[in-house]
Formats: C-alpha cells, sequence, structure tokens
C-alpha cells in the first residue's frame, strides 16, 4: 500500500512541475508577444507623424520609409546582413551566375569619384580602350557626383548591342576622353589561369570569389 502512496505522490510532483514549466513558458510568450506589439506600435506611430507632419509628407513614399527602416533594421545586427531592394537584387543574381549585359568593366567608388578597377579581358571595355585608373565622369551624358557604385553599375549595364556613353578623365594624359561602348553578353571566369607544376603543385589564380547566402522577399 506504502509502494502505491509513494507512486501517487511522485505522478502528483511531475505533474505539478509539468504545469509550472508550461505557465513559465506560456507566461514568457505573452511577454514576448507584448514587447512586439509595443515594438510595432512604435514604429507604426513614428511612420503615422512623418506622414502626417513632416514638411515635405506630400514627397515621400511610404515605401522608400519602409525601406529605409529596413536597410537601418539590417545593418544594425552586423557588418555583413543586408536589405536588397528589387533591383539590387537582381543585379547580385546577375553577379552571381556569372553572365550578364554589360561593358565588362571593374569599379571602385573613392570619395564619391567612380574609377575603373580594370577592364575585363575580351570584353567592349578593354576592345574601346578603357583603362585603369580612369576616371567616370559622366554616363550617357550625367554627371557621377554622388552617385552610388549600385546606381552606376545599373546604368553601365543593359541589353546587349545597345549603346552607353561614359565621358572619362584620364589623369596621366590630362584629358577628357569621350568613349561609346557597344554592350555584350558578359561572362565571368573565375578562374582566369591554372597551371600544374612539379610535385604536384598546382596554382589558380581566381579573379573573383563570392560566398553569398540570400534570404528572398519579393518586394514590389
Amino acid at each position: 500500500m506504502r509502494k502505491y502512496i509513494i507512486i501517487l505522490w511522485l505522478i502528483i510532483i511531475i505533474l505539478t512541475a509539468g504545469l509550472c514549466i508550461s505557465s513559465g513558458a506560456y507566461h514568457k510568450e505573452v511577454l514576448a508577444k507584448k514587447e512586439y506589439a509595443s515594438q510595432m506600435q512604435l514604429f507604426n506611430d513614428a511612420l503615422s507623424i512623418i506622414q502626417t507632419d513632416y514638411v515635405d509628407a506630400d514627397k515621400i513614399e511610404l515605401k522608400k520609409l519602409i525601406y529605409g527602416a529596413l536597410k537601418g533594421m539590417l545593418s544594425d545586427l552586423d557588418p555583413y546582413s543586408q536589405f536588397m531592394e528589387p533591383d539590387e537584387f537582381n543585379e547580385i543574381k546577375a553577379e552571381t551566375k556569372g553572365e550578364f549585359g554589360g561593358v565588362g568593366i571593374e569599379i571602385s567608388l573613392k570619395d564619391g569619384i567612380l574609377a575603373v578597377v580594370t577592364p575585363i579581358v575580351g570584353t567592349p571595355a578593354e576592345a574601346a580602350g578603357v583603362k585603369p585608373g580612369d576616371k567616370i565622369v559622366k554616363i550617357d551624358d550625367k554627371v557621377t557626383k554622388n552617385v552610388t557604385l549600385q546606381e552606376a553599375v545599373k546604368k553601365m549595364r543593359g541589353k546587349p548591342g545597345t549603346i552607353v556613353k561614359l565621358t572619362i578623365w584620364r589623369e596621366k594624359e590630362q584629358k577628357i576622353l569621350e568613349i561609346s561602348i557597344k554592350r555584350d553578353m558578359i561572362k565571368i571566369k573565375s578562374i582566369r589561369k591554372a597551371e600544374l607544376f612539379a610535385d604536384k603543385i598546382g596554382y589558380i589564380r581566381l579573379v573573383e570569389f563570392c560566398m553569398c547566402f540570400f534570404s528572398a522577399y519579393n518586394a514590389q
């Protein structure tokens, strides 16, 4: 009889502990939901104030505000997380495929100046005489001052067979050049050179290495 009483008490203790744990977890979940709702309300309030009280509220697009908020949220996580607008995401997908319509120029942006890193071998840019160090001051007669790298890339890419005009400042020669380039299908080869030496030692020259992880949301 005593044996059964002990077993009964054990069952009661286990059930009570289970209920306490379950109650604690439920309480935490409720608090988390309340905190989420509170923060979302704060975001909605800020958005509403901007739309009604900002001096140029009628000129602001809701999508632009949301995209800006998302970019800020992702940039606050770590140096690698980033929110991409649809156009940016499509550009990245084109790059990772290693094939896109363009002129074949690797560019950089430093202190607001758009510069050529190098024309890709065998591309229209190389054939047109574009050189490393050239400063691109205009793209299709539009000044590149304060343009972002992504915007510049987008302007130079396009359907194969179409023309893009680059106005270039070549510092070494102290002159302005206007170069019209016919876009072509650019194929990026990650491995530029490979050799096998003695003792089974191999040499591979990688032009580009990219490891990307995407979590895509098709925002329209």
